[in-house]
Parts: C-alpha cells; sequence; structure tokens
C-alpha cells in the first residue's frame, strides 16, 4: 500500500497464528469469504476493492479462523463453503446483512450492532 492510501477493506493472513483478518471503515463494505482446497478468497462486491484489488487470496491450512470488523456503514458479508474453527463478525452500526451458504464453524460469534439486520443462512453456520 502506498503512503496514504486507503481500501474499502483489508485482508491479512497471519501465517503465525493461523489466522485470517478482514478489516472494513466507516463506509459500506460488500465482502465474500469463500473457502477451496487451497486456502481463502476474499472477494469485494459492488464496488468494495480489499487491499486496493478485487480479489485477494490466501493460501492457508487446515480450517482456520476468521476475524471480520467492517466498522460502521451497510455492510454485506457472504461466507461461501467456509469451514471455519472460529469466526468473529463485527460490524457496528448500519443496515447490515450476513449470509452463510454451505458453511461451518466450531464456534461463531457475530455481532451485527444496532441498524436493520439480517441474516440469512443457508445450511449456514452449524456445529461441525
Amino acid at each position: 500500500m502506498s503512503p496514504g492510501a486507503t481500501y474499502d477493506v483489508s485482508a491479512t493472513y497471519d501465517s503465525t497464528a493461523n489466522r485470517v483478518y478482514v478489516t472494513g471503515n466507516r463506509s459500506d463494505n460488500n465482502v465474500l469469504v469463500a473457502e477451496t482446497a487451497e486456502g481463502f478468497l476474499v472477494m469485494g462486491r459492488r464496488g468494495s476493492r480489499i487491499n486496493g484489488q478485487p480479489a485477494v487470496f490466501f493460501d492457508t491450512t487446515g480450517h482456520v479462523p476468521i476475524t471480520i470488523d467492517l466498522e460502521a456503514g451497510n455492510n454485506s458479508i457472504t461466507f461461501v463453503n467456509c469451514h471455519l474453527s472460529k469466526v468473529i463478525v463485527s460490524t457496528e452500526d448500519g443496515d447490515d446483512y450476513l449470509r452463510t451458504v454451505r458453511s461451518s464453524a466450531g464456534t461463531a460469534f457475530c455481532d451485527l450492532g444496532s441498524g436493520n439486520n439480517v441474516v440469512r443462512r443457508n445450511s449456514g453456520f452449524s456445529r461441525e
């Protein structure tokens, strides 16, 4: 990232902790997280960019934990084929949307803050 540059969403992988971190700003962020056999894809949607790009990929091993903090705004998060050991989602205030598709987590904590929030599960975060 160049000095002074800001992106809608930043995503990092901490290989020591074996954890993915996704952090937004105080505007409307739209993020899709998908797990593949090789790791995690974090993709911006509807104009959101991840680390200044449309998407980033993290080469991870096993079912890693993920922490997402998109801050305030009308945020949207979709998990697809994610099988996580632990997931933490925080969005603060705003009208937020959380959707899980074929996803599970050993432990899940979601705080969408105040607002007209919607949670849709399509065989979503169930305990393994």
